[in-house]
């Protein structure tokens, strides 16, 4: 999640620096980006239970 922070931060910093309606642009594209990466995140753990319980049903058997 450090990239995430680091996102934020960055954006933090930028909107002192962007005029006002380039700021609100930045932070929605960055934004979107962050919900992206945080569904990529979810659907990387779902996949890794899925692979965690085939491998516990084969060591079971």
């Amino acid at each position: 999640m450090n990239t995430v922070n680091d996102t934020l931060q960055n954006c933090i910093q930028e909107s002192n620096k962007e005029p006002e309606s380039q700021n609100i642009k930045l932070k929605r594209e960055k934004l979107k980006k962050i919900e992206l990466r945080l569904k990529e995140l979810e659907i990387e753990k779902l996949s890794l239970i899925d692979e965690r319980y085939f491998l516990n049903e084969q060591l079971n058997r």
